[in-house]
Protein backbone atom coordinates (compact mmCIF):
# COMPACT_ATOMS: atom_id res chain seq x y z
CA UNK A 1 0.00 0.00 0.00
CA UNK A 2 1.39 3.28 -0.77
CA UNK A 3 2.79 5.26 1.86
CA UNK A 4 1.30 8.46 0.35
CA UNK A 5 -2.00 7.36 1.27
CA UNK A 6 -4.10 9.50 4.03
CA UNK A 7 -4.70 8.39 7.61
CA UNK A 8 -8.36 7.69 8.29
CA UNK A 9 -11.78 9.67 6.33
CA UNK A 10 -14.60 9.80 8.78
CA UNK A 11 -17.82 10.08 7.26
CA UNK A 12 -20.70 11.87 9.40
CA UNK A 13 -24.48 12.18 9.10
CA UNK A 14 -24.45 16.03 9.94
CA UNK A 15 -22.51 19.28 11.07
CA UNK A 16 -24.07 18.39 14.81
CA UNK A 17 -21.39 14.77 14.59
CA UNK A 18 -18.87 16.79 12.74
CA UNK A 19 -18.17 19.31 15.74
CA UNK A 20 -18.41 16.29 18.16
CA UNK A 21 -16.30 14.59 15.95
CA UNK A 22 -13.83 17.34 15.78
CA UNK A 23 -14.17 18.49 19.61
CA UNK A 24 -12.79 15.06 20.62
CA UNK A 25 -10.45 14.45 18.15
CA UNK A 26 -8.57 17.91 18.81
CA UNK A 27 -8.79 17.55 23.22
CA UNK A 28 -5.10 17.33 23.74
CA UNK A 29 -5.93 14.87 26.11
CA UNK A 30 -7.97 12.22 23.97
CA UNK A 31 -5.01 10.12 22.28
CA UNK A 32 -3.35 9.48 25.53
CA UNK A 33 -6.15 8.83 27.71
CA UNK A 34 -7.06 6.30 25.07
CA UNK A 35 -3.92 5.54 24.11
CA UNK A 36 -3.99 6.57 20.82
CA UNK A 37 -1.53 7.30 18.37
CA UNK A 38 -1.06 10.25 16.47
CA UNK A 39 -3.04 10.33 12.98
CA UNK A 40 -4.97 12.63 10.58
CA UNK A 41 -8.25 12.53 10.12
CA UNK A 42 -10.51 13.68 7.32
CA UNK A 43 -13.92 14.54 8.09
CA UNK A 44 -16.63 14.40 5.37
CA UNK A 45 -20.44 15.81 5.90
CA UNK A 46 -23.16 13.86 4.39
CA UNK A 47 -25.06 17.41 3.76
CA UNK A 48 -28.02 16.21 1.49
CA UNK A 49 -29.79 13.33 3.25
CA UNK A 50 -28.14 13.31 7.02
CA UNK A 51 -28.44 9.66 8.23
CA UNK A 52 -30.68 8.04 5.88
CA UNK A 53 -28.17 9.79 3.12
CA UNK A 54 -25.35 8.09 5.14
CA UNK A 55 -27.20 4.61 5.09
CA UNK A 56 -28.16 4.67 1.48
CA UNK A 57 -25.81 6.74 0.13
CA UNK A 58 -22.25 6.19 1.91
CA UNK A 59 -20.08 3.45 0.80
CA UNK A 60 -20.96 5.01 -2.33
CA UNK A 61 -19.06 8.13 -0.99
CA UNK A 62 -16.60 6.83 0.09
CA UNK A 63 -15.70 4.68 -2.41
CA UNK A 64 -12.84 7.35 -4.30
CA UNK A 65 -11.31 7.46 -0.88
CA UNK A 66 -10.50 3.92 -0.56
CA UNK A 67 -7.51 4.59 -3.19
CA UNK A 68 -6.67 7.91 -0.86
CA UNK A 69 -7.15 6.67 2.48
CA UNK A 70 -6.01 3.84 4.60
CA UNK A 71 -9.29 3.44 6.96
CA UNK A 72 -12.73 4.48 7.27
CA UNK A 73 -15.27 5.11 9.56
CA UNK A 74 -18.85 6.29 9.08
CA UNK A 75 -21.09 7.37 11.67
CA UNK A 76 -24.90 8.01 11.75
CA UNK A 77 -27.66 7.94 14.17
CA UNK A 78 -30.22 4.75 14.53
CA UNK A 79 -33.19 7.01 14.97
CA UNK A 80 -34.72 8.15 11.47
CA UNK A 81 -37.90 8.00 10.44
CA UNK A 82 -38.14 4.79 8.59
CA UNK A 83 -34.84 2.94 10.06
CA UNK A 84 -33.88 -0.50 10.17
CA UNK A 85 -32.88 -1.47 13.20
CA UNK A 86 -29.65 -0.62 14.26
CA UNK A 87 -28.16 -4.11 14.05
CA UNK A 88 -29.47 -3.88 10.12
CA UNK A 89 -27.80 -0.75 9.55
CA UNK A 90 -24.46 -1.98 10.66
CA UNK A 91 -24.82 -5.28 8.62
CA UNK A 92 -25.87 -3.55 5.53
CA UNK A 93 -23.54 -0.54 5.80
CA UNK A 94 -20.35 -3.09 6.02
CA UNK A 95 -21.98 -5.47 3.31
CA UNK A 96 -21.92 -2.54 1.05
CA UNK A 97 -18.22 -1.49 2.29
CA UNK A 98 -16.74 -4.64 1.64
CA UNK A 99 -17.09 -4.50 -1.76
CA UNK A 100 -14.63 -1.65 -2.13
CA UNK A 101 -13.04 -1.66 1.33
CA UNK A 102 -10.88 -4.95 3.28
CA UNK A 103 -13.16 -5.68 5.86
CA UNK A 104 -10.36 -4.79 8.43
CA UNK A 105 -9.68 -1.09 6.95
CA UNK A 106 -13.54 0.41 7.93
CA UNK A 107 -15.90 0.63 10.71
CA UNK A 108 -19.51 1.68 10.93
CA UNK A 109 -20.38 3.41 13.95
CA UNK A 110 -24.37 3.75 14.51
CA UNK A 111 -25.31 5.87 17.56
CA UNK A 112 -28.56 4.36 19.26
CA UNK A 113 -30.67 6.01 19.15
CA UNK A 114 -28.73 9.36 18.42
CA UNK A 115 -25.76 11.14 19.00
CA UNK A 116 -27.09 12.78 22.22
CA UNK A 117 -26.54 9.53 24.13
CA UNK A 118 -22.13 10.82 23.89
CA UNK A 119 -23.33 13.77 25.70
CA UNK A 120 -25.67 12.71 28.80
CA UNK A 121 -22.76 12.55 31.49
CA UNK A 122 -23.37 13.13 35.16
CA UNK A 123 -20.65 15.99 35.43
CA UNK A 124 -20.57 19.05 36.23
CA UNK A 125 -18.94 19.67 32.94
CA UNK A 126 -22.01 19.35 31.24
CA UNK A 127 -24.15 21.25 33.72
CA UNK A 128 -22.35 24.38 32.93
CA UNK A 129 -22.57 23.76 28.74
CA UNK A 130 -26.35 23.08 29.40
CA UNK A 131 -26.57 26.33 31.32
CA UNK A 132 -27.84 24.43 34.61
CA UNK A 133 -27.72 26.73 37.96
CA UNK A 134 -27.39 24.59 41.11
CA UNK A 135 -29.53 27.38 43.09
CA UNK A 136 -32.88 25.73 40.88
CA UNK A 137 -32.93 23.95 44.70
CA UNK A 138 -32.11 20.37 42.77
CA UNK A 139 -28.93 18.60 43.53
CA UNK A 140 -27.55 18.06 40.33
CA UNK A 141 -28.33 18.26 36.45
CA UNK A 142 -29.62 14.79 36.90
CA UNK A 143 -31.84 15.10 39.72
CA UNK A 144 -33.58 17.93 37.69
CA UNK A 145 -34.05 16.07 34.80
CA UNK A 146 -35.11 13.11 36.84
CA UNK A 147 -38.02 15.06 38.37
CA UNK A 148 -38.97 16.33 35.46
CA UNK A 149 -39.30 12.70 33.79
CA UNK A 150 -36.80 12.78 31.50
CA UNK A 151 -34.17 10.82 33.56
CA UNK A 152 -34.98 7.43 35.27
CA UNK A 153 -33.00 7.13 38.62
CA UNK A 154 -31.77 3.07 37.60
CA UNK A 155 -30.53 4.40 33.76
CA UNK A 156 -27.38 5.32 32.85
CA UNK A 157 -28.58 7.73 30.03
CA UNK A 158 -31.82 9.46 29.28
CA UNK A 159 -33.78 7.27 27.05
CA UNK A 160 -34.86 10.36 24.88
CA UNK A 161 -31.20 12.00 25.30
CA UNK A 162 -32.17 14.82 22.14
CA UNK A 163 -35.17 15.20 23.73
CA UNK A 164 -34.07 15.48 27.09
CA UNK A 165 -31.34 17.85 25.45
CA UNK A 166 -34.03 20.48 24.31
CA UNK A 167 -36.21 19.93 27.34
CA UNK A 168 -33.18 21.44 29.35
CA UNK A 169 -31.72 23.92 26.85
CA UNK A 170 -35.75 25.44 26.46
CA UNK A 171 -35.54 26.36 30.23
CA UNK A 172 -32.16 27.35 30.80
CA UNK A 173 -32.63 29.39 27.38
CA UNK A 174 -29.35 28.14 25.97
CA UNK A 175 -29.50 27.40 21.74
CA UNK A 176 -29.16 23.71 20.62
CA UNK A 177 -26.44 24.26 17.85
CA UNK A 178 -23.66 23.02 16.88
CA UNK A 179 -21.29 24.54 18.89
CA UNK A 180 -23.17 23.75 22.09
CA UNK A 181 -21.85 19.79 21.20
CA UNK A 182 -18.32 21.30 19.83
CA UNK A 183 -18.05 22.47 23.50
CA UNK A 184 -19.49 19.93 25.59
CA UNK A 185 -16.68 17.01 22.85
CA UNK A 186 -14.08 19.61 24.41
CA UNK A 187 -15.11 19.05 27.70
CA UNK A 188 -16.41 16.70 28.85
CA UNK A 189 -15.37 13.07 30.92
CA UNK A 190 -15.42 11.01 27.85
CA UNK A 191 -13.08 8.40 29.86
CA UNK A 192 -16.00 7.69 31.66
CA UNK A 193 -18.49 7.05 28.76
CA UNK A 194 -19.32 3.38 28.38
CA UNK A 195 -21.74 3.56 25.36
CA UNK A 196 -21.35 0.90 23.10
CA UNK A 197 -21.01 3.48 20.05
CA UNK A 198 -18.16 5.34 21.87
CA UNK A 199 -16.33 2.56 22.92
CA UNK A 200 -16.77 1.11 19.21
CA UNK A 201 -14.82 4.54 17.98
CA UNK A 202 -12.08 4.65 20.80
CA UNK A 203 -11.33 0.40 20.23
CA UNK A 204 -11.32 0.89 16.66
CA UNK A 205 -8.97 3.88 16.51
CA UNK A 206 -6.24 1.86 19.10
CA UNK A 207 -6.35 -1.44 16.76
CA UNK A 208 -5.56 0.87 14.07
CA UNK A 209 -2.84 3.44 15.85
CA UNK A 210 -1.70 2.07 18.42
CA UNK A 211 0.42 4.72 20.44
CA UNK A 212 4.13 3.84 20.50
CA UNK A 213 5.38 1.83 24.00
CA UNK A 214 1.98 1.20 24.96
Amino acid sequence: MSEDLGDCVFLVADGTMEHVLRGLLRRPDFLETFSIGDFKPTILVEREGNDPGVFRRGADLLKPYSFTHRQAVLMLDAAWEGAPKPRVIRDKLRRRMETTWPAESFEVVVLVPELEVWIWQDDPSIERVVGFNRERGVQSLRSWLEANGWWPARQTKPPDPKGALKWALRHTKVHFSSALHLDVARHAPFHRCQDPAFRLLVQTLQRWYPQQGA
